[in-house]
């Protein structure tokens, strides 16, 4: 977080902040003075050091030099002087506002509300203000078809979506890890079921990270994880050339951009039962590993590990 940030925020919450024996109204005083209109002197004084030739652009979000001597206030005796207290007030334009990260969602289903708090941006033309809301639509909320926790030795994942090796019924494992995955009792009658929907939502920390959400109608229980019925995922350019795979392996579920694990920025998702020699990122040693894409699009040009991050939950749910 940007100290000027920090300062606004403490503002907000304590009121007026004394920084160097001023408060807080000098710094909002300090930002007209930047933004003021520049002013020409008739003459220009003959001590050098008394002109006054510097001035902050408020459009370049740079301190320059004028051809000719300035007065009034957007008027400094030396482009030092007017860095230090333009543009390291104001910023350098790069963002029009400054916020707070969006709070976790509390929920795993339905509708979330997240909240930030925003501040404007230095010339005030921002329609940020104050406590922002988002709201954000996940998953419907349903009945949950299958729990799979990263971590535990757990193996053959596929097989126990299909026929439940190694998996429990206990219901009792739907919000708690388990030493096994959980697995709803009558998942084997997929067609008695109905699905409307099926959706796929990773969980870390107990939040919601990603989702994708397929179209259930007419569905079988291996045949739902597919490209074409993707009606809704907070993955904006998922679909977009990727590569949906779902089946036995060391990878049963995978949202990939290509057919291999060359490098993270290929990913959307991945579980990993074994070590991939194929990847260029490092997995943990303690598998099954969740691997997902955190931002909401794909990264154009970031190849490095760095990029993805480890999932702590993935659960299956269906509405009818």
């Amino acid at each position: 977080m940007h100290i000027s940030l920090t300062l606004m925020i403490l503002v907000a919450v304590f009121g007026s902040l004394h920084v160097n024996g001023k408060t807080s109204d000098d710094g909002k005083g300090m930002k007209k003075k930047c933004f003021a209109d520049l002013k020409i002197r008739n003459k220009c004084p003959k001590n050098i050091n008394a002109r006054r030739m510097f001035f902050y652009n408020s459009t370049s979000y740079q301190c320059e030099e004028s051809s000719q001597c300035l007065c009034g206030k957007n008027s400094f005796k030396t482009d030092t002087k007017c860095e230090s207290q333009c543009v390291g007030l104001v910023g350098n334009g790069n963002v029009s506002e400054e916020c707070t990260d969006y709070s976790s969602c509390s929920v795993t289903c339905g509708q979330c509300i997240l909240t930030r708090n925003c501040t404007p941006g230095p010339d005030n033309s921002s329609s940020c203000s104050g406590m922002e809301t988002q709201i954000v639509e996940l998953p419907p909320c349903a009945t949950v078809l299958f729990r799979l926790n990263a971590g535990g030795a757990r193996t053959d994942i596929y097989n126990g979506w299909v026929s439940g090796d190694g998996t429990t019924s206990n219901t009792s494992c739907i919000n708690t890890a388990c030493p096994q995955n959980y697995r709803y009792a009558y998942l084997g009658y997929w067609t008695s079921l109905l699905p409307e929907t099926v959706s796929i939502t990773l969980l870390k920390n107990g939040n919601v990270v990603q989702f994708i959400t397929f179209d259930g109608i007419g569905s079988t229980i291996t045949d739902w994880f597919t490209e074409a019925r993707v009606i809704a995922t907070s993955w904006s350019t998922l679909g977009d050339g990727s590569s949906f795979y779902f089946g036995p392996g060391d990878s049963p579920f995978k949202v990939d951009l290509a057919d291999v694990c060359l490098n993270p920025q290929t990913t959307y998702l991945r579980v990993f039962e074994v070590d991939n020699s194929a990847c260029t990122f490092q997995l943990p040693a303690d598998k099954p590993v969740i691997v997902y894409h955190p931002l909401s699009c794909k990264a154009p040009v970031d190849n490095t590990p760095e990029t993805m991050a480890f999932a702590d939950t993935m659960v299956i749910t269906f509405k009818h």
